[in-house]
C-alpha cells in the first residue's frame, strides 16, 4: 500500500463489552470521514486474538483502542515495537489512560485530536504472578497494578458498574471500609523493605478513579513506577487524604504528599503479603495473589494526545 493509502485509513479496535452505553463511536468514525479518513472497525470477541486484529496495523495511519483501560492497555502492549500511534478512545467506566493524557470525551473532539497527530512516548509495565492453579502468568499493564484494598474494591465493583458506572467504585470502597491490614515484604530495585498497610499500588500514571492522585508525582515518561503503600489501618484512614485532594482540586487546600501514602520510585518491585491479598491490574481482577513482580518495559508506545496550546 502506498503512503497516501496508509494516511487515509484508521484502525479501530472496539471492545463492545466495555462501558454502560453508547460511547459515540459511530459518530467518531463519521467525523473521521469528514476529514477524508476511513475508520475500519474490528470488534474484540471470543475466538479472535488481538494479535490477529492488529496483524496489519502498520498499514494504517493510527490505531484507536475503544474500550476501558484494560482494552487500551492490551492494544498498547500488542503494538510494542511498532511506530503506529495509538489513540485511547474512552468507552469504558473509568478511562484512566484518557484521563491522564488529557483526552476529550466528545467524539468530534477526539477525531480532531487524532487528525492533529501529536504524540507522546509512554512507558508500559508488566506484572508477573502465580495464578490460583499454580501457573506462572505475565500480564502487561499501563495505568497501575494493585494489591489489597484497591484490588478488592475493583473486584467488588464489577456487579455495581452496570448500574452505577463510576459510582460503583465509591459504593465498593464504602463496603470495604474495614479492609484487612497486611504485612508487606518488598524488594525495591533489589533492596529489601518491610511495611504494613491495607494495600500497595504500583502506578505508572498519577490519576486514579475520580481524578484523585493516589500516586502523586507518577510520570509515565520517566522510566519508573511509583510504589505507593497505603499505610492506614483501615480504608477510613484514607478519607482525610481524599478530601484534601478534592479541596486541592477546587483551590481550597495547598498541594502536599500525605503521610498516609508512602511512595517509592523504582524500575522493578517484588512483593509478598501476609495474609495473601487480592491483585488487580488496569482495573481487571486477577485469579491469584502475591508473591508478584512488576517492572517497567524498556520500549515505549506513541500515544496520541491533544495538541499543546499556542503560547
Amino acid at each position: 500500500m502506498n503512503a497516501a493509502g496508509k494516511a487515509e485509513r484508521v484502525l479501530v479496535i472496539h471492545n463492545e463489552k466495555s462501558g454502560q452505553g453508547d460511547s459515540g463511536l459511530e459518530e467518531f468514525v463519521l467525523e473521521l470521514s469528514h476529514y477524508g479518513l476511513t475508520g475500519e472497525l474490528r470488534a474484540l470477541h471470543p475466538g479472535v486474538s488481538l494479535e490477529e486484529l492488529l496483524q496489519d496495523a502498520s498499514s494504517f495511519r493510527a490505531v484507536v483502542a475503544a474500550g476501558g483501560d484494560g482494552t487500551v492497555s492490551a492494544v498498547a502492549h500488542a503494538l510494542l515495537g511498532s511506530e503506529v500511534p495509538l489513540l485511547p478512545y474512552p468507552a469504558g467506566t473509568a478511562n484512566l489512560v484518557a484521563l491522564n493524557l488529557g483526552l476529550p470525551t466528545d467524539p468530534a473532539e477526539l477525531a480532531q485530536t487524532l487528525l492533529a497527530g501529536q504524540t507522546q512516548p509512554i512507558d508500559l509495565a508488566r506484572l508477573s504472578y502465580t495464578d490460583a492453579s499454580g501457573n506462572a502468568v505475565t500480564q502487561g499493564f499501563t495505568v497501575a497494578a494493585g494489591v489489597g484494598f484497591d484490588a478488592q474494591v475493583i473486584a467488588d465493583s464489577e456487579a455495581l458498574k452496570p448500574r452505577f458506572g463510576v459510582g460503583g467504585y465509591v459504593l465498593s470502597a464504602l463496603a470495604n471500609a474495614n479492609a484487612p491490614v497486611a504485612r508487606f515484604a518488598l524488594q525495591l530495585d533489589g533492596e529489601p523493605y518491610q511495611a504494613e498497610g491495607i494495600g500497595v499500588l504500583i502506578a505508572n500514571f498519577a490519576k486514579m478513579q475520580l481524578g484523585l492522585e493516589l500516586a502523586p508525582g507518577a510520570n509515565a515518561q520517566d522510566g519508573l513506577l511509583e510504589v505507593v503503600i497505603l499505610k492506614t489501618r483501615s480504608a477510613a484512614g484514607l478519607v482525610p487524604e481524599l478530601l484534601r485532594q478534592l479541596a486541592e482540586k477546587v483551590g481550597l487546600a495547598a498541594s502536599h504528599v500525605s503521610d498516609r501514602l508512602e511512595i517509592h520510585s523504582v524500575k522493578r518491585v517484588r512483593l509478598e503479603s501476609d495474609p495473601p491479598l487480592p491483585v488487580q491490574f488496569d482495573g481487571e481482577s486477577v485469579d491469584g495473589s502475591p508473591p508478584l513482580e512488576a517492572w517497567v518495559v524498556p520500549e515505549r508506545v506513541r500515544f496520541i494526545v491533544p495538541a499543546a496550546p499556542d503560547v
